[in-house]
């Protein structure tokens, strides 16, 4: 009852004092692993030629109920401690799905990136690229990274492919409910 009533009260604060609601998502992965077509893709609803990320380039997506900031950078987090200490909500972790080769590196980078963003919850670990040719099969990956063994987050595997589109909406629906869900759990009235 308290957290219905204190949920009621935080949203009719936020709609009367037009305070939006805001999610701090960092994305990461290996170099060349979609992140920054993926940040595209959600920006334009469509597939963009990108370069390489220079530095750390957050974008901001409004959507009707809340708005997302995504840091997106071509660094490793230990080359740039300052995306450490922003107040992350989410992790979005990208690797290649047609790139057999570096799941090794994949794992291993997933693994610090759970390590050193210890604090959150939901990560979102997409499998990009699938639109290509001789991807491994999902499975073969979740087996793997060993998701089903992670008992204290959320982890949350999906396809997808940021050039025809496939599976983003549902991955990132995935996400956003899961910081809304934990927003609305939230006591908290400032986070």
């Amino acid at each position: 009852m308290g957290n219905s009533v204190a949920s009621f009260f935080r949203d009719c604060c936020d709609k009367f004092l037009r305070k939006q609601i805001i999610f701090h998502i960092r994305i990461c992965g290996p170099a060349q692993s979609g992140k920054t077509t993926l940040v595209k893709y959600l920006l334009h609803s469509r597939f963009l030629k990108v370069k390489p990320t220079e530095g750390l380039v957050p974008e901001k997506i409004d959507f009707e109920e809340f708005s997302v900031i995504i840091w997106d950078s071509r660094y490793s987090i230990d080359d740039d401690a300052s995306i450490n200490r922003l107040d992350i909500d989410a992790v979005i972790y990208c690797f290649d799905l047609s790139d057999h080769g570096r799941l090794k590196i994949a794992k291993k980078g997933f693994y610090k990136v759970l390590h050193d963003y210890n604090h959150v919850d939901d990560f979102l670990v997409v499998a990009s690229k699938q639109d290509r040719k001789s991807c491994m099969l999902l499975q073969h990956v979740r087996s793997e990274l060993k998701i089903d063994h992670i008992v204290d987050r959320n982890c949350h595997l999906a396809e997808c492919s940021s050039k025809t589109g496939h599976g983003v909406e549902p991955a990132m629906n995935w996400l956003f409910n899961q910081l809304m869900n934990r927003r609305k759990r939230n006591l908290c009235f400032i986070k």
